[in-house]
């Protein structure tokens, strides 16, 4: 913005009307209400009695990580040829 005012552009014309205060305030004007107990909640039979199972685990490629993270007084091993 510093550099599109020292060359005397206008602003507007980089920015986009979707960031605009108007479109903001229009965006939140509708009202949230909370969600009643889920005990009053009308679930259908085909959803209520779906079983949803976990995800099957990948075994990530490569080496694994190491486990023990290192304290400040390990000692690093280093080798020399």
């Amino acid at each position: 913005m510093t550099v599109a005012r020292f060359k005397g552009m206008l602003i507007n014309t980089l920015t986009s009307k979707l960031y605009t205060t108007g479109l903001l305030k229009h965006a939140y004007e509708m009202s949230v209400n909370p969600i009643s107990d889920p005990k009053f909640w009308d679930i259908p039979d085909a959803i209520r009695n779906h079983i949803v199972l976990p995800r099957k685990k990948k075994n990530l490629l490569g080496r694994p990580k190491k486990l023990r993270i290192p304290s400040a007084g390990d000692k690093r091993n280093v080798y020399v040829l």
